[in-house]
């Protein structure tokens, strides 16, 4: 039996490498499984990108 391939322990830096090695042979829920995986990277990203520069204005002093 054929073991599933675990996407959501993936790094972004093993995504990149993987988009980059998907051929025209790979099948789609291969393509699937990574474009969710790096949806999900960039959900996260603008999450905190977005928490980051809401506190822009913060100094530190209240």
């Amino acid at each position: 039996m054929k073991k599933e391939l675990s996407y959501r322990g993936m790094s972004t830096t093993q995504l990149i490498e993987k988009l980059k090695e998907l051929a025209d042979s790979a099948n789609y829920c291969e393509i699937e499984g990574y474009l969710c995986r790096a949806i999900c990277l960039l959900e996260q990203y603008r999450d905190e990108y977005d928490f980051v520069h809401k506190n822009d204005d913060y100094d530190g002093y209240d």
